[in-house]
């Protein structure tokens, strides 16, 4: 297998935080040296360029995020009293690539503005607005900045409910973890009042989860636990950093030359 060079790889604003980590040691911070946590990051990308495979990671959480983001986008607009154009179009520059979710001009090249989604899981992972954006996502907001020319970028957490299918399977694991109960079994009250406790933490919304799941089996069959459209929505928003942008030029120099660091040890 020929070797290859990195000295055009570009990386993604969502990873960018794994690139920025800095070392523990104060000497290895002065020095300029790469975190270790930045270096596994880059040896799983090695990995995936020099043998063509994909380090994938799926989870409960992240496969709420993406069924139901275009429900967060509609949200968002509808409480923002703003038509933000979905964006489908990937974009790059000599160091990042990425498609940014909203921007409030039809070229998104050309906004002012653009808007990350967040669909949290659950009520107890979503923000209060007094929190502050996590460091991750500020750097995310930072590169979509330096990848559109947008002067600001916001991290909007939307809290909608779970897809129909996700509620069931959290139902179908304690159904089998209390030992497949029936009516009269000791643990089926014990089953009911779980499934309640399911859909109440990740329903918010009664009327649009019927919408989208027409003839649901409710176990709460009295409902009173919707959540006010306008406390759905927490966001967070980030003004552009020139001084950032520039430290998001060097890190990724700096963690092409360990790319092809790694690639010099096969050689």
């Amino acid at each position: 297998m020929a070797n290859i060079s990195f000295d055009a790889h570009l990386f993604h604003p969502s990873s960018f935080s794994k690139l920025i980590t800095e070392p523990r040691l104060k000497a290895d911070k002065e020095a300029g040296k790469l975190s270790e946590t930045t270096k596994t990051y880059l040896r799983t990308v090695y990995r995936e360029v020099k043998y063509k495979r994909k380090s994938t990671f799926e989870s409960k959480y992240t496969n709420k995020g993406l069924v139901v983001e275009d429900d967060g986008i509609t949200l968002f607009c509808r409480l923002k009293k703003q038509l933000y154009k979905k964006n489908t179009v990937r974009i790059d520059n000599h160091f990042l690539t990425g498609e940014p979710d909203l921007s409030d001009n039809e070229d998104v090249m050309k906004c002012e503005h653009g808007v990350d989604i967040k669909c949290p899981w659950s009520l107890f992972t979503f923000p209060f607005p007094d929190d502050e954006l996590e460091l991750s996502y500020w750097w995310q907001n930072q590169c979509y900045m330096y990848l559109t020319g947008a002067k600001k970028w916001s991290t909007a957490y939307c809290l909608m409910n779970a897809p129909g299918d996700e509620i069931l399977q959290e139902k179908k694991k304690v159904y089998y973890k209390l030992g497949m109960p029936e009516e009269g079994y000791p643990t089926y009250d014990a089953y009911i009042e779980k499934c309640l406790q399911i859909e109440r933490n990740m329903i918010f919304n009664k009327s649009e989860f019927i919408e989208q799941n027409p003839g649901w089996d409710w176990d709460c069959k009295v409902w009173e636990y919707d959540i006010p459209l306008k406390e759905r929505l927490v966001e967070f928003t980030v003004e552009r950093n020139e001084e950032a942008i520039s430290k998001i030029q060097s890190t990724v120099i700096k963690c092409r030359n360990y790319l092809n660091e790694l690639n010099d040890l096969f050689k």
